[in-house]
């Protein structure tokens, strides 16, 4: 069996007692810049791919309208904190020519976090508690894209 942690943006908030009541069933929110995000948590013998659909059809289900699928992405100082190093080793094997590429997003640079996680368990032989399993950023790519032309349709 596959463990999946799914974040999505969604269209509209949740007031407090929403959060608790969905938070029984294994959603957690929170926001960033006033915009909300839920986690689910989805776990079966799905592929990633097919644990975006499943998980928005969690959302949906109990009423609560996706914007888009987002991937877990991490910055250097996030990605000290899940290996437990100084802030200063992770720019280090930012820097290594084997490293993934960076996503850079209004200044801010960022790394898909399946892609860190792999390079330094394998580079650095250094583990963390998250097994979870997650979508490629094409498969987020094409969840977004299907969901947004199922939004444009439906308009």
């Amino acid at each position: 069996m596959s463990y999946f942690d799914l974040r999505f943006q969604l269209k509209q908030a949740v007031n407090d007692s929403e959060a608790m009541r969905f938070g029984e069933q294994g959603f957690f929110f929170d926001s960033s810049d006033s915009v909300p995000y839920v986690t689910v948590d989805v776990s079966g013998d799905n592929a990633a791919d097919q644990a975006l659909y499943e998980a928005h059809r969690k959302l949906q289900a109990d009423g609560l309208d996706v914007e888009r699928a987002v991937p877990n992405l991490v910055t250097a100082s996030s990605m000290a904190n899940r290996f437990g190093v100084s802030r200063q080793a992770a720019q280090r094997w930012s820097k290594a020519e084997s490293f993934p590429l960076p996503i850079i997003t209004d200044g801010t640079t960022l790394w898909y976090w399946p892609d860190v996680r792999s390079w330094v368990q394998s580079e650095r032989g250094k583990t963390t508690f998250d097994e979870c399993q997650y979508p490629t950023l094409d498969d987020y790519t094409l969840f977004n894209a299907a969901l947004l032309g199922a939004g444009a349709s439906a308009a």
